[in-house]
C-alpha cells in the first residue's frame, strides 16, 4: 500500500518540480518531500514555503484510511483528521506561505483499523476524504494537535534509528498515533454543549497561548481578549483540550523544548532562553519533571548516535577496503600461477 504524490503550479499551470530548500531567498518556492514505506503503513512528508498557490495530488493505491498532520506555518496550524479514502486522486490546495509548513500523511489499511477497533470495542466510523480540500478546511473543521500527538510526531520525525529497529519503532509510534486519532473521535461528542462561538473562543486563547509563550497572559486578560469571562475560559478550555490553561501552557513549552533539543546547533541554555525559562537549571528542573530525563540525556544521545553512525559507516568503508584487496590478491596470485 502506497500514495502517489505529484505537484501542480495554478499560477504557471504546470507541474511543480520538486527541489531542495533555499531558505536565503525569500523568494523561491521549495518544497522537500520525504517518503517511506514501513511495513502495512506508508508515510509522505511535506515541508514547503511558498510564493504561488499548489495543488497536491494524492492517490492511495488501495483503499484504506488516510491520518494528516499539519504543523507550523505562519497561522500557526497545528491540526489533524482522519479520513476514508479509496483507490482515486485527492487534490489539497496549499496556499502561498511565508513561513515554512510542514505536513505528514499516514496512509494505513483498513484490516489494521478493524483490528484496533475491535481491541479497543468501538465502533466508529470514518468520512470520506473530499476530492479537493484546502487548508481553511482543515484548520476550520477538524482538531488541533494534542500536545501528546505532537510529541509522538517529534519522535518520528527525529528517529536515527536503523533497519528492523528503525521499522518496528516508526510502526509503534504510528499505531500510537492512530490510538490518540480514535481517542480524539471518541472526545469530541462530549463537547456537544459547547457553542460554536465558545469553541472558536478557545480556539483563538489557544492561539494567544502559543504566541506568548515567553511572556504568558494572566487568565483574567485572556478573557478578555477573546470576548468572555474567566469561568468559561477555564471550564471550556479544559473540556476541549483535556488540560488547564497554564497546564496545556507547559505541556507545549515542553513539546518545543524538545523538539529544539534535537537541532545539535542549540545549547541546552539557547533553548531555555528561547522558551522564556529563568535559567537553564529551572528549565532542566522543569523538563526533567515533565519527561523523567534531562536535557542533557536528549544531547548525549544525539552525539551518541552520530558516533554510532560514524564508526558503522568507517567500519563499512574498511570492509569494503579489505574485500577489495583480497580480491587485487587473489587476482595477483592466480595470474602467477598461470605465467
Amino acid at each position: 500500500m502506497y500514495l502517489t504524490t505529484t505537484y501542480y503550479n495554478e499560477e504557471l499551470n504546470q507541474e511543480f518540480n520538486i527541489s531542495t530548500p533555499n531558505t536565503s531567498n525569500e523568494n523561491l518556492n521549495y518544497l522537500k518531500e520525504k517518503n517511506l514505506k514501513l511495513g502495512k503503513y506508508y508515510i509522505s512528508a511535506q515541508e514547503f514555503r511558498l510564493t504561488t498557490a499548489l495543488s497536491l495530488n494524492i492517490q492511495p493505491s488501495a483503499p484504506g484510511v488516510l491520518m494528516m498532520f499539519l504543523l507550523d506555518g505562519e497561522q500557526y496550524y497545528s491540526h489533524h483528521i482522519i479520513k476514508e479514502v479509496k483507490n482515486k486522486e485527492y487534490t489539497f490546495v496549499i496556499p502561498p506561505s511565508k513561513e515554512t509548513t510542514k505536513q505528514i500523511f499516514i496512509l494505513i489499511p483498513q484490516e489494521v483499523i478493524s483490528d484496533l477497533k475491535k481491541e479497543l470495542l468501538v465502533d466508529l466510523k470514518f468520512n470520506n476524504l473530499s476530492p479537493t480540500i484546502t487548508i481553511t478546511d482543515i484548520t476550520k473543521h477538524n482538531s488541533l494537535l494534542s500536545t501528546e500527538m505532537k510529541s509522538v510526531l517529534i519522535d518520528i520525525n527525529a528517529c536515527q534509528r536503523s533497519g528492523s529497529f528503525k521499522q518496528v519503532y516508526l510502526e509503534r509510534k504510528i499505531a500510537e498515533l492512530l490510538f490518540l486519532q480514535l481517542e480524539n473521535m471518541t472526545y469530541d461528542k462530549s463537547l456537544l454543549h459547547i457553542t460554536d462561538v465558545d469553541k472558536e473562543r478557545m480556539h483563538q486563547a489557544r492561539e494567544l497561548i502559543v504566541q506568548n509563550i515567553t511572556c504568558p497572559c494572566s487568565l483574567t486578560n485572556l478573557a478578555k481578549q477573546v470576548g468572555t469571562n474567566e469561568f468559561k475560559l477555564k471550564k471550556f478550555f479544559k473540556e476541549i483540550f483535556g488540560n488547564t490553561v497554564f497546564g496545556y501552557l507547559n505541556d507545549y513549552k515542553m513539546t518545543k523544548a524538545k523538539e529544539m533539543l534535537q537541532d545539535a546547533d542549540l545549547t541546552i541554555s539557547e533553548v531555555a532562553d528561547n522558551l522564556g525559562f529563568k535559567s537553564q537549571n529551572h528549565f532542566s528542573t522543569v523538563f526533567k519533571k515533565h519527561y523523567g530525563y534531562s536535557p542533557s540525556e536528549i544531547k548525549k544521545n544525539i552525539v551518541s548516535l552520530k558516533e554510532h553512525v560514524a564508526n558503522s559507516l568507517q567500519n563499512a568503508r574498511n570492509y569494503i577496503s579489505i574485500f577489495f584487496i583480497e580480491i587485487i590478491e587473489s587476482t595477483d596470485l592466480y595470474l602467477y600461477s598461470i605465467l
